[in-house]
């Protein structure tokens, strides 16, 4: 069965392109409540001189977004515009290179994973960075929480795979299942295939006690396939627990031209099956970041603002029409969702 793209305009009025996931989705249901494009815009609704939204997560009707040059968290809401508090102070890390941000829904914890890579050993360090951290209320909103930051020791863990060096291995995908205390791990690079590992979250916790970190388990590898002759990628994770597995995203970027020639998500369901579930979309964007909450999932760009001049976007996406199924928290939207 062929799939159609999403809409590749970027302007209000664009439309979300159904598709049919492997029969999960029903034909009445692939035309219902398209999707939206946003652009992510400060509290005064204007275009930041530029923001890298590298991760993204649904918490509290609100989203918070991880920058992959700065080591800055950013509260928005729904609609993509910065919330009051326009940026969380205090998060003391400098050149972390955050790559995704995952939130463990039963202690309402974040995880922040740095993309371990560079050409250099000072810059290798700076980003081989797992961090777990708590958010609370404050005078003026979201702040970190007083518990502070816990380091955890995954670079330690993948070094025992021999992928822990420069130009080795670059992460940019991290999800958990909270239920089984699982993280699961995205490599974007080796380019070669998408692989995820996984690693316990408690054996972790020993392992920063210890200092023997376990070693992660290789959860799934395939080929993610190619466009224009560039590779696609693991550039996302999320975990979806109504259906037990996970969401990967994939996206493409040539390293000559800088050009982003299209994404790909795909569902894997835990048995060592993958599904494609959205064809290649979004043209001239690099999806790096997936959240879900309120019936939505949100794909957030990180467009490279500083070299392309390509601020970054948000997709809003029913998770019916996506992943053909509903969910108790289901709400409206804060807009009109476009026609």
């Amino acid at each position: 069965m062929s799939t159609s793209p999403f809409a590749h305009r970027l302007v209000k009025g664009s439309t979300l392109a159904s598709l049919i996931l492997c029969g999960l989705l029903s034909a009445s249901a692939a035309h219902r409540n398209p999707g939206m494009m946003l652009e992510l815009r400060d509290r005064n609704g204007q275009r930041f001189e530029r923001l890298e939204a590298s991760g993204i997560a649904y918490y509290r009707g609100q989203l918070v977004v991880v920058d992959d040059i700065v080591s800055s968290l950013f509260v928005f809401n729904r609609e993509g515009t910065l919330a009051p508090v326009l940026e969380l102070d205090g998060f003391p890390l400098s050149g972390a290179k955050f790559e995704d941000l995952a939130l463990d829904h039963a202690t309402e914890s974040f995880f922040a994973v740095g993309s371990h890579s560079g050409t250099d050993r000072e810059f290798f360090e700076a980003t081989s960075v797992l961090v777990r951290f708590g958010l609370s209320e404050g005078g003026e909103g979201l702040e970190i929480d007083d518990r502070g930051v816990e380091r955890l020791p995954l670079n330690r863990s993948f070094e025992k795979l021999g992928l822990w060096k420069p130009e080795g291995m670059k992460i940019e995908g991290l999800a958990l299942d909270s239920a089984q205390n699982d993280l699961y791990v995205g490599l974007r690079e080796p380019t070669d295939r998408a692989r995820v590992y996984r690693v316990s979250l408690p054996e972790m916790e020993e392992g920063a006690r210890t200092g023997i970190p376990p070693v992660p388990e290789l959860e799934v590898s395939f080929d993610a396939g190619s466009v224009e002759g560039t590779p696609f990628c693991v550039s996302a994770l999320l975990w979806i627990p109504e259906r037990r597995g996970l969401l990967i995203a994939t996206s493409t970027e040539d390293d000559t031209t800088h050009r982003f020639a299209g994404n790909r998500l795909w569902f894997y369901s835990g048995n060592g099956s993958v599904r494609l579930v959205q064809d290649t979309f979004d043209d001239g964007l690099k999806a790096e970041g997936l959240a879900m909450g309120g019936g939505y999932i949100y794909i957030s760009y990180d467009n490279d603002q500083d070299d392309t001049e390509i601020p970054s976007q948000m997709r809003v996406v029913p998770v019916a029409d996506l992943l053909g199924f509903d969910v108790a928290d289901h709400s409206s939207f804060p807009g009109t969702m476009l026609n």
